[in-house]
């Protein structure tokens, strides 16, 4: 009876995650299904709002955002416990993990910021600050790079996850609002292009990032009706 959001599959591929947004009096917060027996295993009540969920590389750890509560909540996957919430965050949009830096990232639509968490609860440093408008955000395999885009400002934001440092940004066609990532390449999605922009990850350590647009289908995805919010 609670309307399913978000899914995500912890790394070790044992649990699924499910976002209930709390839509039409229903309730908010997450469903957590065995994998393989498709049973709920738990009911974890969370602030109200659509959720998104970032995972430590041992799958111990998820992050949990409540968008319309403004906060995050830093849940113990082994035993389902809250260890910790974090509010005031503004619009918390997206999530991600970096292995490499051992910490979480939430970036905030509202104030254009991303906040660090340390894998024990404790917060890194000031918020990045970067500009309003943030979407989705991704890190590379290495864990080197968060990728966050801005669909009001139509770049991509590259964020140094080592020292928190933004580097310079890349233009986008206007509005994107997804980001794919192989090992080699991040591919980002514009809801006005119906061109996919290829960014070459090895070359975001020079001065000038490799991007390359490829077509991709005769109609912008703005188009589409009713987009998915599957990838």
């Amino acid at each position: 009876s609670d309307r399913p959001g978000r899914l995500a599959l912890s790394p070790e591929q044992r649990l699924l995650w499910v976002g209930h947004d709390g839509r039409k009096d229903k309730r908010s917060g997450v469903s957590i299904v065995d994998a393989s027996s498709h049973k709920r295993l738990r009911f974890l009540p969370l602030s109200s709002g659509h959720h998104e969920f970032a995972f430590s590389e041992d799958s111990v750890q998820v992050l949990i955002t409540s968008r319309n509560a403004g906060t995050a909540t830093l849940v113990d996957a082994r035993n389902f416990k809250i260890l910790k919430e974090y509010r005031a965050l503004g619009v918390p949009i997206s999530a991600a993990y970096s292995s490499t830096a051992q910490a979480f990232f939430v970036a905030d639509a509202k104030h254009g910021a991303v906040h660090t968490f340390n894998r024990d609860g404790s917060k890194r440093g000031v918020a990045i600050a970067l500009k309003p408008g943030l979407g989705p955000s991704r890190i590379t395999a290495d864990g080197r790079w968060l990728l966050v885009v801005n669909s009001s400002e139509h770049v991509l934001h590259v964020v140094d996850t080592a020292d928190q440092r933004s580097n310079p940004v890349l233009h986008m066609p206007p509005r994107p609002y997804q980001i794919e990532l192989s090992e080699r390449y991040a591919y980002i999605r514009s809801l006005d292009s119906e061109q996919v922009t290829v960014v070459q990850l090895a070359s975001l350590n020079g001065n000038h990032p490799v991007v390359q647009a490829v077509p991709m289908g005769s109609k912008p995805p703005a188009l589409t009706a009713e987009l998915p919010m599957a990838s």
